[in-house]
């Protein structure tokens, strides 16, 4: 009896043994499934926060030409071009070239201003918001060109030219043979032209990726294109009101005509009434001509009948 009471003690014993290990290994062992998924989330989360900042760096790194075209419509023509050159100069570019045609004399056509701009690359988006609001932009269009596989292509075939311009350099120090002299110096001369050359493009790739080209064409209007999205009513107000306004324009045109070409209408309309004075003249002299002939015909005619 008293054998099997120290078995069931001894079993007692190891079972809460047991109890008390696995508790110890839950509480300091390996991570819970939780504590795994936050690990493995947060590991994510710094990767692709990593993979962002690499593809960033990335992009600041390639060499891309930046260009920007315009169309915008403006009532206000000079003072456009005005406010235009001035935030030219506040954002730090230049005006590549530029036309007007027209002048603000002219009543049957309106000015043109083609021009072409160079703006900082970094400024380039807040520039031509700022543009946009000057005027009623009708079109607009972005392009880039990446050229950066070709500008480190360049680069290192600089480099390489570089080190070959080294060597020819100094084999030509060492050379004694005026044959050698003269065939190394050819060599060098090629070397230093291509040089030449490669540099010069990679100064083009430096101020085209450096200062991007904004084309700019302004074409003054008496009105604005509306927007494209109109409901039936406001397109048939907008048309009807062109026409009104077309019509005005056309009897305005009229009347200039008319008001400048008075001095050459004055002009024909006493040439008109000179002629109708002689006109006259020559009528009444031919009146009065037949009427004497008239009278000495019945004279004669009475002379004879007596």
């Amino acid at each position: 009896m008293k054998r099997k009471i120290s078995l069931i003690c001894i079993f007692i014993v190891l079972c809460l043994f047991v109890t008390a290990c696995a508790a110890n290994i839950k509480q300091s062992g390996s991570p819970t499934y939780q504590e795994d998924q936050a690990g493995v989330t947060t590991g994510l989360t710094q990767n692709s926060e990593m993979e962002q900042g690499n593809i960033s760096s990335d992009l600041k790194k390639r060499k891309l030409i930046k260009d920007v075209k315009l169309r915008l419509e403006t009532r206000k023509f000079d003072t456009f071009i005005s406010e235009l050159r001035k935030e030219i100069n506040l954002f730090g570019g230049f005006i590549q070239t530029s036309e007007i045609t027209g002048n603000s004399y002219s009543y049957d056509t309106d000015r043109y201003a083609s021009l072409t701009i160079r703006i900082p690359s970094d400024k380039l988006d807040d520039f031509t918001n700022k543009v946009s609001s000057l005027g009623n932009v009708t079109e607009k269009s972005e392009g880039s060109k990446d050229v950066t596989l070709d500008y480190v292509d360049k680069q290192s075939r600089i480099k390489a030219l570089k080190t070959e311009q080294d060597s020819l350099l100094r084999l030509l120090e060492a050379a004694n043979n005026l044959n050698d002299i003269i065939t190394i110096q050819n060599q060098l001369t090629d070397v230093r032209h291509e040089l030449e050359s490669l540099e010069s493009q990679l100064r083009t790739y430096d101020d085209l990726i450096d200062y991007s080209t904004v084309t700019m064409n302004v074409y003054e209007v008496e009105r604005e294109t509306p927007a494209k999205d109109r409901s039936m009513w406001q397109e048939i107000g907008e048309n009807l009101s062109e026409n009104v306004n077309s019509i005005g324009k056309a009897c305005q045109n009229l009347f200039v005509y008319f008001v400048s070409s008075l001095p050459f209408l004055l002009i024909m309309a006493v040439i008109a009434l000179v002629t109708l004075i002689i006109i006259r003249l020559a009528i009444k002299k031919s009146k009065r001509d037949n009427k004497q002939q008239i009278q000495a015909q019945s004279n004669q005619d009475d002379i004879q009948q007596k």
